[in-house]
């Protein structure tokens, strides 16, 4: 399949998607909703959502200074400002992760440390949401539906799955069967790559800040949602939160709509309904959370600018 036909299909599943939930929601109720927020809590929100970004912008010099490669906070935090504007642009929610590498591998001594360390700060982001929707889970296991729970075992087969190609000595040995067609450069690329990602199993002192960083990140993350939601004037228990923001952002990583749209509305009507909220009052926050995404990316075009 070519990406042509990848990007069309992405973009069929979003409309499809958001369509079939329009259809079947009184938009009326969205736009008032919408119209009605509570200005001070959307603010709010905002500034939770621009820290967010500062903090893992710091996670990524950890990752980065780990192989040797020390960045300046601000020119890491630009990079990846950089690479947060793109993604408004992109049909995938990591085409961003891409654009940030491919920037800042320019400033590296070995190029594939930008890539390497993007994996990195994803994937000790992923523990961290496993570790916080564990914790959820642990306290608040009543309050959760089946929905929310089958999704969960997902997300732990996705982890195990991306553990064993990402850092197992076997895969390793499947990598060089690669296709023999592939240009000799690519297939070189992809096993260095692939050895510098594993070159982080003898950095576990980085890769702890960098749990203990994501954590703090989520922390926030499920924080700015709480928040969005009051200023719709919304009050979602919190552990609730705990559970089903981290694992709706793990399924959200998957390319199979454009940025995610169609499927987080998706998720956030059917795992709201678990403690009866209406479609229209979760189609409100997941769209306002599509419009703060907006807001809080459009500076990055300002570094762009200044090159």
């Amino acid at each position: 399949m070519n990406d042509k036909i990848k990007t069309i299909s992405k973009f069929v599943i979003s409309f499809t998607l958001i369509a079939v939930l329009l259809y079947k929601t009184d938009i009326s109720k969205i736009i008032s909703q919408l119209k009605n927020i509570k200005i001070t809590f959307f603010v709010l929100a905002l500034f939770l959502s621009f820290i967010g970004l500062v903090i893992s912008a710091k996670k990524w010099q950890i990752l980065l200074k780990a192989k040797g490669e020390n960045q300046k906070l601000l020119k890491v935090f630009k990079h990846y400002y950089i690479g947060a504007f793109s993604n408004l642009f992109l049909p995938s929610t990591i085409g961003g992760d891409a654009v940030k590498a491919t920037t800042i591998s320019k400033d590296l001594n070995n190029k594939e440390e930008g890539f390497s360390s993007v994996f990195m700060e994803r994937y000790t982001g992923l523990i961290s949401l496993i570790m916080i929707s564990s914790f959820g889970f642990t306290y608040s296991y009543e309050l959760l539906g089946k929905k929310i729970l089958t999704a969960f075992i997902l997300v732990l087969v996705l982890f195990g799955t991306i553990t064993f190609l990402a850092l197992s000595e076997k895969s390793q040995k499947i990598l060089n069967f690669l296709p023999s067609k592939l240009p000799l450069n690519l297939r070189e690329k992809i096993l260095n790559l692939h050895f510098s990602i594993r070159e982080y199993k003898d950095q576990k002192k980085a890769i702890l800040y960098s749990i203990i960083v994501s954590i703090f990140f989520h922390v926030i993350k499920i924080l700015y949602v709480f928040v969005l939601a009051l200023a719709l004037g919304i009050e979602i228990p919190i552990l609730f939160l705990i559970v089903m923001v981290p694992v709706s952002q793990i399924i959200l990583f998957l390319p199979i709509s454009i940025q995610g749209i169609g499927v987080r509305e998706t998720l956030y009507v059917s795992f709201l309904n678990e403690i009866g909220l209406p479609a229209s009052t979760s189609l409100s926050l997941s769209l306002l959370i599509e419009i703060t995404i907006i807001i809080k990316n459009i500076p990055g075009i300002l570094p762009i600018l200044k090159k």
